[in-house]
């Protein structure tokens, strides 16, 4: 982070720019979000049970 700003300007970036830091894009493990999980109850929605098989 030292150089972003020279980074950012030698790429004559000037706008809205994402700078992405850390282990986002290939972390070493990763927990999938449960939002629209169906079985997940959440403020706007009550969760639904599976199906049983």
């Amino acid at each position: 982070l030292e150089t972003i700003t020279k980074r950012v300007r030698d790429q004559k970036i000037t706008r809205t720019a994402i700078i992405i830091i850390g282990d986002v894009i290939k972390p070493k493990s990763y927990e999938y979000s449960r939002l629209y999980d169906k079985t997940y109850s959440h403020m706007f929605r009550k969760a639904k049970t599976k199906p049983k098989a």
